[in-house]
């Protein structure tokens, strides 16, 4: 069995602001998609945020993909 973890970078800014509304949208999560990266072992993270205002707006950030072994059961 094998353990994936998506390690995001934490220098990365989290303060997104609405598109609509300029508030910043954080906390809950609506949707997650995932896109592969630019280089082997990393991916794109999309989170969906919802605004009190009623728009949505997706914050993206680079990840790191990491896999490790946990051996058998």
């Amino acid at each position: 069995m094998e353990r994936i973890e998506l390690r995001s970078d934490p220098q990365a800014p989290h303060d997104a602001r609405c598109w609509h509304c300029g508030r910043a949208v954080a906390g809950r999560r609506m949707a997650r998609y995932l896109y592969p990266g630019d280089r082997p072992r990393t991916a794109i993270v999309e989170d969906w945020h919802p605004c009190p205002c009623g728009a949505f707006q997706n914050v993206r950030r680079p990840t790191e993909i990491t896999v490790s072994s946990l051996g058998r059961a």
